[in-house]
Protein backbone atom coordinates (compact mmCIF):
# COMPACT_ATOMS: atom_id res chain seq x y z
CA UNK A 1 0.00 0.00 0.00
CA UNK A 2 1.56 3.30 -1.13
CA UNK A 3 -0.93 6.13 -0.56
CA UNK A 4 -0.31 9.70 -1.63
CA UNK A 5 -1.08 10.13 -5.31
CA UNK A 6 -4.35 8.36 -4.49
CA UNK A 7 -5.54 6.88 -1.20
CA UNK A 8 -5.73 3.30 -2.46
CA UNK A 9 -2.58 3.26 -4.58
CA UNK A 10 -0.36 0.18 -4.41
CA UNK A 11 3.04 -0.77 -5.80
CA UNK A 12 3.97 -4.37 -6.52
CA UNK A 13 7.51 -5.64 -5.92
CA UNK A 14 8.86 -8.93 -7.25
CA UNK A 15 11.83 -9.49 -4.94
CA UNK A 16 13.08 -12.52 -6.89
CA UNK A 17 13.38 -10.46 -10.08
CA UNK A 18 14.00 -7.14 -8.30
CA UNK A 19 11.29 -5.44 -10.34
CA UNK A 20 8.97 -2.78 -8.95
CA UNK A 21 5.65 -1.97 -10.61
CA UNK A 22 5.38 1.58 -9.29
CA UNK A 23 2.18 2.75 -10.96
CA UNK A 24 1.88 6.51 -10.43
CA UNK A 25 3.85 6.51 -7.17
CA UNK A 26 7.32 6.95 -8.67
CA UNK A 27 7.58 8.27 -12.22
CA UNK A 28 10.85 8.71 -14.13
CA UNK A 29 10.62 12.37 -15.21
CA UNK A 30 7.67 14.06 -13.55
CA UNK A 31 6.48 14.44 -9.99
CA UNK A 32 3.21 12.62 -9.28
CA UNK A 33 0.41 14.95 -8.29
CA UNK A 34 -0.29 14.73 -4.57
CA UNK A 35 -3.19 17.01 -3.78
CA UNK A 36 -5.69 17.48 -1.00
CA UNK A 37 -9.22 17.17 -2.33
CA UNK A 38 -12.60 15.80 -1.28
CA UNK A 39 -11.71 12.12 -1.73
CA UNK A 40 -8.13 12.40 -0.44
CA UNK A 41 -6.88 11.22 2.93
CA UNK A 42 -6.60 13.93 5.57
CA UNK A 43 -2.86 14.31 4.96
CA UNK A 44 -1.98 12.75 1.59
CA UNK A 45 1.45 14.38 1.35
CA UNK A 46 2.56 12.91 4.69
CA UNK A 47 1.33 9.52 3.47
CA UNK A 48 3.18 9.96 0.18
CA UNK A 49 6.44 10.97 1.87
CA UNK A 50 6.23 7.99 4.24
CA UNK A 51 5.57 5.70 1.27
CA UNK A 52 8.52 7.14 -0.67
CA UNK A 53 10.84 6.38 2.22
CA UNK A 54 9.65 2.76 2.25
CA UNK A 55 9.77 2.29 -1.53
CA UNK A 56 13.20 3.92 -1.78
CA UNK A 57 14.69 1.16 0.38
CA UNK A 58 13.58 -1.65 -1.93
CA UNK A 59 16.35 -3.37 -3.85
CA UNK A 60 14.65 -2.83 -7.19
CA UNK A 61 16.89 -3.00 -10.22
CA UNK A 62 14.08 -2.09 -12.61
CA UNK A 63 11.07 0.18 -12.07
CA UNK A 64 7.99 -0.10 -14.28
CA UNK A 65 6.04 3.17 -13.89
CA UNK A 66 2.46 3.88 -14.87
CA UNK A 67 3.70 6.62 -17.23
CA UNK A 68 6.98 6.79 -19.10
CA UNK A 69 9.68 4.26 -19.83
CA UNK A 70 11.04 1.67 -17.40
CA UNK A 71 13.98 3.04 -15.42
CA UNK A 72 16.70 2.17 -12.95
CA UNK A 73 17.96 4.09 -9.93
CA UNK A 74 14.99 3.91 -7.58
CA UNK A 75 16.85 5.26 -4.50
CA UNK A 76 18.09 8.28 -6.44
CA UNK A 77 14.66 8.97 -7.94
CA UNK A 78 12.87 8.74 -4.59
CA UNK A 79 15.51 11.06 -3.08
CA UNK A 80 14.84 13.62 -5.84
CA UNK A 81 11.08 13.39 -5.22
CA UNK A 82 11.59 13.92 -1.49
CA UNK A 83 13.84 16.93 -2.22
CA UNK A 84 11.17 18.35 -4.54
CA UNK A 85 8.54 18.23 -1.81
CA UNK A 86 10.91 19.74 0.75
CA UNK A 87 11.57 22.62 -1.66
CA UNK A 88 7.80 23.14 -2.00
CA UNK A 89 7.39 23.17 1.78
CA UNK A 90 10.26 25.66 2.10
CA UNK A 91 8.78 27.82 -0.67
CA UNK A 92 5.47 28.09 1.19
CA UNK A 93 7.25 29.03 4.43
CA UNK A 94 9.20 31.70 2.53
CA UNK A 95 6.02 33.08 0.96
CA UNK A 96 4.33 33.28 4.35
CA UNK A 97 7.40 34.93 5.91
CA UNK A 98 7.75 37.46 3.08
CA UNK A 99 4.20 38.72 3.49
CA UNK A 100 3.10 38.12 7.09
CA UNK A 101 -0.65 38.21 6.49
CA UNK A 102 -2.93 35.22 6.14
CA UNK A 103 -3.09 33.47 2.76
CA UNK A 104 -5.51 30.99 1.23
CA UNK A 105 -4.18 27.90 -0.54
CA UNK A 106 -5.26 29.55 -3.80
CA UNK A 107 -3.23 32.67 -3.04
CA UNK A 108 -0.18 30.58 -2.14
CA UNK A 109 -0.52 28.50 -5.31
CA UNK A 110 -0.71 31.67 -7.41
CA UNK A 111 2.64 32.84 -5.99
CA UNK A 112 4.48 29.52 -6.24
CA UNK A 113 6.74 28.33 -9.06
CA UNK A 114 5.31 25.49 -11.13
CA UNK A 115 8.05 23.75 -13.03
CA UNK A 116 10.93 25.09 -14.99
CA UNK A 117 10.30 28.76 -15.70
CA UNK A 118 6.53 28.32 -15.26
CA UNK A 119 4.41 30.67 -13.24
CA UNK A 120 0.73 30.72 -12.36
CA UNK A 121 -0.04 32.71 -15.52
CA UNK A 122 1.44 29.92 -17.66
CA UNK A 123 -0.92 27.27 -16.26
CA UNK A 124 -4.17 26.12 -17.87
CA UNK A 125 -7.35 26.02 -15.81
CA UNK A 126 -6.91 22.30 -15.16
CA UNK A 127 -3.28 22.79 -14.14
CA UNK A 128 -4.30 25.60 -11.78
CA UNK A 129 -6.81 23.29 -10.11
CA UNK A 130 -4.06 20.71 -9.58
CA UNK A 131 -1.70 23.44 -8.34
CA UNK A 132 -4.20 24.58 -5.70
CA UNK A 133 -4.76 21.02 -4.43
CA UNK A 134 -0.99 20.47 -4.30
CA UNK A 135 -0.39 23.77 -2.48
CA UNK A 136 -3.15 22.78 -0.06
CA UNK A 137 -1.55 19.37 0.58
CA UNK A 138 1.79 21.05 1.31
CA UNK A 139 0.42 23.77 3.58
CA UNK A 140 -1.70 21.22 5.47
CA UNK A 141 1.41 19.12 6.09
CA UNK A 142 3.13 22.23 7.46
CA UNK A 143 0.09 22.80 9.66
CA UNK A 144 0.19 19.19 10.91
CA UNK A 145 3.86 19.70 11.78
CA UNK A 146 3.06 22.87 13.72
CA UNK A 147 4.98 25.11 11.30
CA UNK A 148 1.90 26.94 9.99
CA UNK A 149 -1.15 28.28 11.78
CA UNK A 150 -4.59 27.64 10.23
CA UNK A 151 -7.37 30.20 10.65
CA UNK A 152 -10.98 29.35 9.75
CA UNK A 153 -13.32 32.35 9.57
CA UNK A 154 -16.46 33.10 7.57
CA UNK A 155 -16.16 29.87 5.58
CA UNK A 156 -12.60 30.67 4.53
CA UNK A 157 -9.44 28.80 5.51
CA UNK A 158 -6.27 30.88 5.65
CA UNK A 159 -2.71 30.19 6.75
CA UNK A 160 -0.04 32.19 8.55
CA UNK A 161 3.21 31.52 10.30
CA UNK A 162 2.85 31.06 14.05
CA UNK A 163 3.48 34.33 15.88
CA UNK A 164 6.84 33.15 17.19
CA UNK A 165 8.03 32.55 13.59
CA UNK A 166 6.67 35.74 12.01
CA UNK A 167 9.45 38.21 11.10
CA UNK A 168 9.35 41.45 13.09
Amino acid sequence: WTPGHSAGHICLFDSSRKVLLSGDHVLPHITPSVGLHVRAASNPLADYIDSLHLIGRLEAELVLPGHGDPFQGLPERTARLLEHHQRRLDEILQLLAAEPVSHSAYELAARMHWGRRRTWDDLSGFERRLAVTEALAHVELLHARGQVHKVCTDGSIRYTLPEDQTPQ
